[in-house]
């Protein structure tokens, strides 16, 4: 049977920033998925990336998807991100939250995803928050 669920990404805060302009430019993916399908909540080229200065956040306008996680299937939040550097680029590790099935229902929850600077200290955060979608 599965459930509908809402995602709603509110945004990226910046721990610490390990960078010689203090504040970290961020680029990449943001994404909810099951393992049979993903949803990109938020997709910023190389060159575009955002500006996110120590102890701050950076607000996305709050996009949504919906997408379906069936019986046996899990929902996973996520992002595929990097902080834009003049030589070359860094990767920030690429976790994901696992929501099971019975976390989804009418009560919204809030599910944040840390990453760090694989090459580098700088720490972020990626908000969502799931609810059941009827």
């Amino acid at each position: 049977m599965g459930k509908n669920a809402k995602v709603t990404f509110h945004g990226i805060f910046c721990q610490t920033a390990d960078d010689a302009g203090s504040n970290i430019e961020v680029f990449g993916k943001v994404y909810a998925r099951t393992q049979s399908q993903t949803n990109v909540l938020w997709d910023v080229q190389d060159g575009d990336g955002v500006n996110i200065a120590p102890q701050s956040v950076y607000l996305p306008g709050q996009p949504k998807t919906t997408i379906t996680v069936h019986d046996n299937e899990a929902l996973f939040l996520g992002a595929r991100l990097f902080e834009e550097d003049d030589f070359e680029n860094d990767k920030f590790d690429g976790r994901e939250k696992r929501v099971e099935l019975f976390d989804i229902n009418s009560a919204e929850k809030y599910f944040p995803v840390p990453l760090v600077e694989v090459d580098g200290g700088s720490r972020i955060r990626v908000d969502f928050t799931v609810v059941e979608d009827h």
